[in-house]
C-alpha cells in the first residue's frame, strides 16, 4: 500500500508463520529510501492500535472497560490508545512501533536519532551493518508483562510520543519525492511534466537519485518527450 496517515510512503506488509528471512530485509535495506523494517505480533499491534469502537463490535470484543476519547469531527467515542505502549503510530515515511525486532536504515534517521539506538537501556543492538541498525527488543515467546515493559522503555528512550506529536513538522523536512508533476508551457509543446527520480535503475527519493526520467504530455494527452538525464 502507499501512504501512512496522508504522508507518502511505500509499505510492504508480510504475514508469515515463522520468522521472516533476514536476507529479504537486508535486500530491502539496501534500496534507496529505505526507512525501517519491523517484525512482531500482528494481532497484538492491531488491537494495541485500534481506535474504532465499531471494529471491536464486529469482532465481538468488549471495549466499554477501555478508556475512550470523544471525536469531535465524527461525533463519536473512540478507544483511547495513547496509553498503549505496544501501539503503532504513524510518522512521515515509517511507523513508530516498539516491535520485537527492528531494522533502521539511513532514511529513518530523519525521524529517529541513530545514536540512542546504539545505547539502548533495554534489548540489544548488535554491531551495525553499515547504515543498517538492528534492534532486538524482546522475544515473542516472552511473557506479556515483560514485553510491555520493554516496549515502554524503548518508546520512552526513543521519544516516540514526542515524535508522534511533531508529525507535521517532521513531514516538512521529510519531503523527498520519488515522482514530481509540474504544469506549464514547456519547450516541446508539453503542458504537463512528470519527473521520475531513479537510482541504480530503481525508483528512489530525489535526494539520492542518480538520474531522472522526464516525461512530458501535450494538451491532448499525447506524449511529447521521454528523456532520462543523469543528475
Amino acid at each position: 500500500m502507499t501512504g501512512i496517515a496522508g504522508w507518502p510512503a511505500q509499505v510492504i506488509i508480510l504475514k508469515t508463520a515463522g520468522w521472516p528471512d533476514e536476507s529479504l530485509i537486508r535486500t530491502a535495506g539496501a534500496l534507496p529510501g529505505f526507512t525501517a523494517a519491523l517484525v512482531g505480533d500482528a494481532d497484538d499491534v492491531f488491537w494495541q492500535s485500534e481506535q474504532q469502537v465499531g471494529t471491536y463490535e464486529v469482532f465481538g470484543r468488549t471495549w466499554r472497560h477501555l478508556p475512550t476519547v470523544y471525536d469531535e469531527a465524527f461525533e463519536c467515542e473512540n478507544v483511547d490508545t495513547s496509553g498503549n505502549v505496544g501501539r503503532r503510530t504513524p510518522a512521515p515515511g515509517m511507523w513508530l512501533w516498539s516491535a520485537a525486532t527492528m531494522w533502521f536504515g539511513p532514511d529513518a534517521y530523519r525521524i529517529v536519532d541513530r545514536e540512542p539506538l546504539l545505547a539502548l537501556p533495554v534489548g540489544s543492538a548488535p554491531k551495525p551493518d553499515g547504515d543498517l541498525v538492528r534492534v532486538d527488543l524482546f522475544r515473542l515467546s516472552d511473557d506479556i508483562n515483560s514485553i510491555r515493559e520493554a516496549q515502554r522503555e524503548f518508546r520512552t528512550w526513543m521519544r516516540y510520543d514526542e515524535l508522534e506529536a511533531r508529525g507535521d513538522e517532521l513531514a516538512a523536512s521529510f519531503n523527498d519525492p520519488q515522482i514530481e508533476i509540474e504544469h506549464g508551457d514547456f519547450p516541446n509543446g508539453g503542458i504537463r511534466r512528470v519527473i521520475h527520480w531513479i537510482s541504480n535503475g530503481l525508483p528512489s527519493a530525489k535526494s539520492v537519485a542518480t538520474s531522472k526520467r522526464v516525461v512530458e504530455f501535450g494538451p491532448n494527452g499525447t506524449q511529447v518527450r521521454d528523456e532520462t538525464i543523469e543528475v
